[in-house]
């Protein structure tokens, strides 16, 4: 049994007779990443979306930073906005209301400017960079329509019900 164990310690000999340096035997190829787009675009425009499918799960904690946003928008519109005075309820509701949304599109532009080359490294065993290119076209346009449906639906439900219910 310790034989067994000493062996599979102990690298094989290469070709020759001579041992390898350490260094050489763990060289891999560094796939090329001078034609992955600087900006993902399905990143970009759906982050929430594109990244769990890419494995990067993280992205789930945008949906409640968008509820965030988006409830800090409402609030400033129904609490009168910076017309009621800048320190007033509706003022400081509006700066909030810019900070976070500044603050969230800083973060999703900073996400997708390295999501791409995270997605193609993890998928640069499986596929060749010019299918992986095609593949992001089509999730560019799917997260474009999804974001558009997003944007539509929250507006109208924020002046269906939310607005309405706050005056």
């Amino acid at each position: 049994m310790d034989e067994t164990l000493q062996s599979m310690a102990q690298p094989e000999p290469a070709a020759g007779g001579a041992q390898q340096p350490a260094s050489e035997e763990l060289q891999f190829a560094e796939p090329d990443l001078s034609r992955v787009p600087r900006i993902n675009w399905g990143a970009l425009l759906m982050p929430a979306v594109w990244g769990p499918v890419h494995g990067q799960w993280i992205t789930i904690l945008f949906y409640p930073l968008w509820l965030f946003a988006d409830t800090c928008l409402t609030n400033a519109v129904i609490f009168g906005g910076l017309s009621s005075g800048l320190l007033s309820t509706g003022g400081l509701a509006t700066i909030l209301a810019a900070t976070v949304v500044l603050g969230t599109a800083a973060i999703t532009f900073l996400y997708a400017s390295t999501a791409g080359r995270k997605a193609y490294l993890r998928a640069a065993e499986r596929m060749t960079l010019q299918e992986y290119l095609a593949r992001e076209r089509v999730w560019a346009v799917v997260c474009a329509l999804i974001a558009l449906l997003f944007i539509v639906l929250a507006t109208w439900y924020n002046l269906a019900v939310r607005i309405p219910a706050g005056a």
